[in-house]
């Protein structure tokens, strides 16, 4: 097994999914609790495209372990994917009530929240995020957006001239903080 599993992560490595995922897919019915092969397999199902499959396998962790945030926040990424976003948002939610400090689902569930046009609430979210690290120039470059959208000159300027004070000036921020 050990053998076999380090040829699947060397193709895997490479590139190679085909003989990855054969190789993968024979571990893991072999040891279906097996965390590590459930997730080179669920990561080649999700480049793939191939959410569905990559969703059974996470519900199967999550039914394992009900507590652990991380099952949520891969499970909940599979369905924003496959573009449930209802699925993925009441999952990044549960992942929050877990874990108040998940930078991921905070960041997913801003996103999701937007595209919902519901910029006010992912603005909230970023907030958040911010306030658990402010060294994570993302999260203001997407609260920074949120703020320009709804013509909130102030409030976004704000948050550029954080990013550019970090040593970011690509050209979207110098233009939007009117540089």
């Amino acid at each position: 097994k050990s053998y076999a599993f380090m040829l699947a992560r060397a193709w895997y490595g490479k590139g190679k999914y085909g003989p990855a995922e054969e190789l993968f897919n024979y571990l893991y019915v072999s040891d279906n609790q097996n965390l590590a092969y459930a997730s080179y397999i669920t990561s080649i199902y999700m480049q793939q495209n191939r959410y569905d499959e990559a969703i059974k396998i996470y519900e199967r962790f999550i039914k394992i372990d009900t507590a652990n945030y991380r099952y949520l926040d891969k499970l909940g990424f599979a369905y924003l994917k496959k573009g449930d976003f209802k699925s993925a948002t009441a999952l990044y939610n549960r992942s929050l009530a877990l874990n108040d400090r998940d930078l991921t689902a905070i960041k997913n569930l801003a996103y999701l929240y937007s595209a919902d046009k519901q910029s006010d609430t992912a603005i909230v979210i970023l907030t958040r995020g911010i306030k658990i690290d402010s060294t994570d120039m993302s999260l203001y470059s997407m609260r920074a957006q949120l703020y320009y959208s709804k013509n909130y000159t102030k409030r976004s300027m704000d948050d550029y001239l954080v990013i550019l004070a970090s040593g970011d000036s690509s050209e979207l921020y110098l233009k939007r903080a009117g540089i």
